[in-house]
């Protein structure tokens, strides 16, 4: 497998590019008024942007278009120097275009939420291209608690970048 494969077919991103975050507290409910960034940074110079896992997803959602706790992901930088308004669109395993970036996301994983956003499954991966850094922002309100989140982030490789669709991706 290329670096940064492993499986039969070469089609898992290795467990060595992959680090986990999650809310504070996860599995248990979230304090009331959480307000946290984790700034995230591709580390290996030869990786093309990050994918992120959903591994759990809980977060209270809102009325249209309006979550109560959510997290957003912030671009900060694009790998090669571009400014981050010139970031691709994201695609479900659907291939249904959607954008996550400075996008609230709450509900909660395998629910159908009030937001533009897809169904997210368990073990979902989100490929965020191009992408050399980027912020997890997470935010909690007074009213109900819930799990929070758990999710892995993974630095695609660069083999990658020059077709998107090899190594399971989806286009």
């Amino acid at each position: 497998c290329n670096d940064g494969f492993e499986g039969s077919d070469c089609d898992q991103i290795s467990p060595d590019f992959r680090a986990e975050y999650t809310s504070p507290n996860h599995p248990e409910p979230h304090a009331h008024y959480e307000d946290d960034a984790t700034s995230v940074y591709l580390q290996n110079p030869d990786s093309s942007g990050f994918a992120i896992e959903l591994v759990d997803f809980q977060l209270e959602d809102g009325s249209m278009y309006n979550c109560y706790d959510h997290l957003s992901i912030e671009p900060l930088s694009t790998v090669n120097g571009s400014d981050v308004s010139t970031l691709p669109l994201n695609y479900d395993s659907n291939g249904q275009s959607f954008n996550i970036y400075n996008t609230e996301i709450c509900g909660e994983i395998g629910v159908e939420s009030n937001h533009d956003l897809p169904t997210f499954q368990v073990n979902a991966l989100i490929a965020l291209p191009a992408l050399k850094s980027f912020n997890i922002n997470y935010e909690s309100d007074v009213s109900n608690v819930e799990r929070g989140y758990n999710i892995n982030v993974y630095a695609v490789p660069a083999t990658c970048a020059d077709d998107p669709c090899q190594h399971g991706s989806t286009c």
